[in-house]
């Protein structure tokens, strides 16, 4: 079915949740199109769309998804600085698994900086962008989410294998409510780190910390060889600590999501 626009209004309405909606057959990025607005006033939009098919994925890749799937992003306004901001990010995937438990009453891990994964394939992707405000002191943030939905082979063989919430669930919600709840937990989360940084969700994190403990591997570029490093967390800022594998001084050091892409192998 089509995604409701009434419906998912109806049910931010419900929560409490105050922004503008916007929802849409197909769209190239709801991430690019919320970027080309460059919004500076105090309410959220929200892009939500049935098909998006050229999505904006991490490091430059493009995210394609059939129709069917969540595809949606939320410009907000934060009253900070994109300095003060590390590790808002993170508090994203600490949201979806705070929805997804609510909404579909499961239980997921979080793989830094970007994924969510249950039984060790990839159910959503996210990402957060920063933008200059026009007003002084102020930053534009831009989420994108993306949850699969649908069972979908071609995406079960990309990196690290996805699965769907057709696969995990017994019955799955409706996608507006699952939106509403993300959009209604987010907010009231962002609002959170405004105040308190990222401090406040770092137990949050850990207790779904995917990579905590593992031995993985860092590619950094086409220039710069690949190391295998092991996990021991995430610092006060949201960055990774890892220390290297198998040498003997163990000290560890912080490593941040623009510089590296993880893979567990």
């Amino acid at each position: 079915m089509t995604l409701q626009h009434k419906i998912l209004q109806d049910a931010l309405n419900a929560s409490g949740t105050n922004c503008v909606l916007e929802t849409f057959d197909q769209l190239p990025s709801t991430s690019a199109y919320l970027a080309q607005m460059n919004a500076t006033d105090a309410n959220a939009h929200v892009v939500a769309c049935d098909w998006q098919t050229k999505g904006n994925g991490r490091r430059g890749k493009s995210w394609d998804t059939k129709p069917g799937n969540i595809t949606f992003s939320v410009c907000t306004v934060a009253p900070l600085q994109a300095s003060q901001l590390m590790g808002l990010s993170l508090v994203t995937g600490v949201t979806i698994a705070q929805a997804l438990q609510e909404a579909c009453d499961i239980a997921v891990q979080l793989k830094w900086p970007n994924d969510v994964i249950i039984q060790d394939r990839k159910l959503c992707g996210l990402l957060t962008e920063l933008q200059s405000s026009q007003n002084v002191g102020t930053t534009t943030v831009v989420t994108g989410i993306g949850i699969n939905v649908i069972e979908n082979d071609a995406v079960k063989q990309m990196g690290i294998g996805g699965i769907s919430l057709q696969e995990v669930c017994d019955s799955v919600p409706a996608r507006e409510h699952i939106i509403a709840t993300i959009v209604e937990i987010l907010l009231k989360n962002y609002s959170l780190f405004y105040q308190h940084g990222w401090p406040a969700f770092k137990d949050l994190w850990a207790s779904r910390d995917y990579l905590v403990g593992k031995s993985v591997i860092l590619h950094a570029s086409e220039q710069r060889p690949q190391q295998r490093v092991d996990v021991q967390g995430i610092d006060d800022n949201g960055a990774l600590l890892v220390s290297d594998n198998g040498v003997n001084d163990r000290s560890t050091r912080a490593v941040y999501s623009g510089e590296v892409s993880v893979r567990v192998n």
